[in-house]
């Protein structure tokens, strides 16, 4: 016989945090923000709360869910199709690889080595959508892209360490 229990749906709600939270960044994403051609420099929101829940929750964000938020980024902009799908699992793979150097570290180490990842992904991403289109495409968009998320990056990594802090406990913890 099947027991409903409270505990077990608050325990299952709080592992689909991290998702959703990734899921409002995407559509956070694609507010149209009244500024000339800021479309073309608009950074990938999404890309800093999957480095951060693959630095400190691997286990809460699997890579089904990040090529999910990939696809759902893909069907909402004008980009190749699965290039960020592609992107999003790069980023995942990279940080789950090597979160051992930043997983642990102070903030800086954080901030850098996401920095380090954004360009890298950047440059893949440039280069994907540059043979899609059979051009080379500008790379100053994604020089301001850099610059753009290198600044909300902060801001961005302080919610989600404040939302791992109210809704994630130690139990959860996969380090």
């Amino acid at each position: 016989m099947f027991r409903f229990n409270w505990q077990d749906v608050d325990y299952a709600a709080r592992k689909l945090v991290p998702f959703f939270f990734s899921l409002f960044l995407v559509l956070v994403s694609f507010i149209h923000i009244p500024i000339f051609s800021f479309s073309e420099i608009a950074p990938v929101i999404p890309l800093v709360s999957i480095y951060h829940w693959a630095v400190y929750r691997p286990n809460l964000v699997p890579a089904w869910s990040v090529f999910l938020l990939g696809a759902i980024y893909d069907s909402l902009s004008a980009t190749p199709p699965g290039l960020y799908a592609l992107i999003f699992l790069t980023v995942y793979g990279l940080v789950v690889w090597q979160r051992k150097f930043v997983f642990g570290k102070n903030f800086f180490v954080y901030w850098l080595g996401f920095v380090i990842v954004y360009l890298l992904t950047s440059i893949q991403a440039w280069i994907v959508a540059s043979i899609w289109y059979y051009t080379f495409i500008e790379l100053t968009p994604i020089v301001f892209q850099l610059i753009i998320i290198t600044g909300l990056f902060p801001v961005i990594a302080l919610i989600s360490l404040a939302i791992q802090r109210a809704f994630l406990s130690d139990e959860l913890d996969a380090s």
